[in-house]
């Protein structure tokens, strides 16, 4: 079986923060015996961790050892020439996963060149640069997309997430006769699908697809409601290393609060530092740190500094600090020194963040924004806010201070509902229905059945 999943990001290495559960996804396909080839744009700071890469080269990338990541990479810059030569001269060429102790020749990553240093999805669209760049962007992919399925037999094409990824998935499903999937994410359908125009794209590319994802039940449901389309659970989840001696937090008049993630107003990142403010007033000894990187950062410290909460000049004092991305030991060590995880979303269904924090026993205030508060209360793994409303959240966080949950059995139950091989099985059962795998399904129930309606 062969797969060509699409993904929107695909991490060089364990450290890179674009979408780090993929490479786990994957390497449980490859376990099921599915060879597996990525189709990813790539961004200029990301070729190389900031080094010079030609257009159409070939670079070997020492990278950490990890499931899913590649030695080699390929690249299309989108330029005409001979289909032989060196790797310097062609545009694009295949690349195979070579390390010998797990996944040999069963994965591929090929980049293409958007000529970007943001991710599409952070592209002002008023900007009419911006549209240059979406369409150097698509005309790019959809070429490199075309010479993989030109080149190789693939059973099934998986796009991770709806836009951009579906569009590409969608016109290489029509011009080369593969079946196709999408799985989506809480922004494709909370955020992206409100948009007139954007909405029928997304509704045309879901319907069109042989089956549809997504990482939340709710997601399910509201795309079961508007389309009349089946839609299937599927989590995301990122396992961490280095959790060992890890405990639940006491009760604490001083309580660390940990903001992890990308630092965008979508995310509720402003209503946190309000909010975090009337906690002040009732814990005084009380700290707030986010951990991330986005466009809203330097506003972001803007803020706090107005606020009195951030001295940039003398950090030992502030209340709250603002870090920037994190490697994963960077992650592990932000959750070890933290009591609380707060995830004020206001478009996630069930955030990364969210199992991270579950896997290093801390527990979690969430809002009630998808499916993040009904599986904070039915595993029992920490307090929901209402809304993602400043006073709501303030008076959250004060009474998780005072009053912890985090059940230990809740979390071995939700660890295992999230597990990427159960994931892979599933997409498996669906996509591969009449083939053999290398590891037959294991699946006790479904994932629907264990996610609170």
């Amino acid at each position: 079986m062969r797969l060509l999943l699409i993904s929107n990001r695909y991490p060089e290495d364990a450290d890179d923060p674009a979408s780090p559960f993929v490479p786990h996804f994957v390497n449980a396909l490859i376990s099921c015996g599915v060879q597996v080839d990525v189709l990813t744009p790539s961004y200029a700071r990301e070729l190389g961790h900031g080094q010079g890469w030609s257009q159409g080269n070939i670079e070997r990338m020492t990278g950490q050892e990890c499931p899913g990541h590649p030695t080699q990479i390929s690249q299309w810059g989108g330029h005409s020439c001979p289909p032989t030569g060196t790797a310097a001269e062609q545009p694009f060429q295949d690349s195979l996963l070579t390390r010998p102790n797990d996944t040999a020749q069963m994965l591929s990553v090929h980049r293409f060149e958007t000529g970007a240093t943001v991710p599409v999805g952070s592209w002002n669209l008023l900007n009419p640069q911006s549209w240059i760049q979406l369409r150097r962007f698509l005309r790019n992919g959809e070429r490199l997309g075309k010479h993989l399925c030109a080149h190789h037999t693939y059973d099934h094409i998986l796009a991770l997430w709806a836009l951009p990824s579906g569009h590409f998935a969608q016109m290489l499903s029509r011009r080369f006769h593969i079946p196709y999937s999408v799985w989506c994410l809480g922004s494709d359908i909370y955020t992206w699908a409100k948009r007139p125009l954007i909405r029928g794209r997304i509704a045309g590319i879901l319907t069109g697809a042989s089956h549809v994802f997504a990482d939340g039940e709710d997601l399910c449901r509201r795309i079961r409601s508007w389309l009349e389309i089946d839609a299937i659970f599927l989590p995301s989840f990122r396992p961490l290393d280095g959790l060992d001696g890890f405990e639940p937090p006491p009760p604490t008049e001083s309580p660390r609060f940990l903001y992890l993630g990308r630092l965008h107003r979508d995310k509720g990142i402003f209503e946190l530092l309000m909010a975090f403010a009337h906690v002040r007033m009732a814990l005084p000894h009380a700290t707030l740190r986010y951990v991330g990187d986005g466009p809203e950062k330097r506003k972001l410290e803007t803020l706090a500094a107005e606020m009195h909460l951030l001295r940039p000049d003398d950090l030992e004092a502030s209340s709250v600090l603002v870090g920037g991305a994190v490697s994963h030991e960077g992650v592990v060590r932000a959750l070890h020194e933290c009591d609380w995880a707060v995830i004020p979303t206001r478009s996630d269904s069930i955030p990364l963040v969210f199992t991270e924090a579950v896997q290093a026993m801390r527990p979690v205030i969430g809002t009630d924004v998808g499916d993040l508060g009904a599986v904070i209360r039915r595993y029992r793994l920490g307090h929901v806010s209402p809304s993602a409303q400043s006073r709501d959240l303030a008076r959250t966080m004060i009474r998780a201070a005072h009053d912890p949950v985090f059940d230990l059995r809740g979390r071995a139950e939700l660890l295992q509902l999230f597990d990427p091989r159960r994931a892979a099985e599933i997409f498996c059962d669906r996509a591969f229905p009449a083939t053999d795998r290398r590891v037959p399904s294991r699946l006790a129930k479904d994932l629907t059945e264990m996610i609170p309606a």
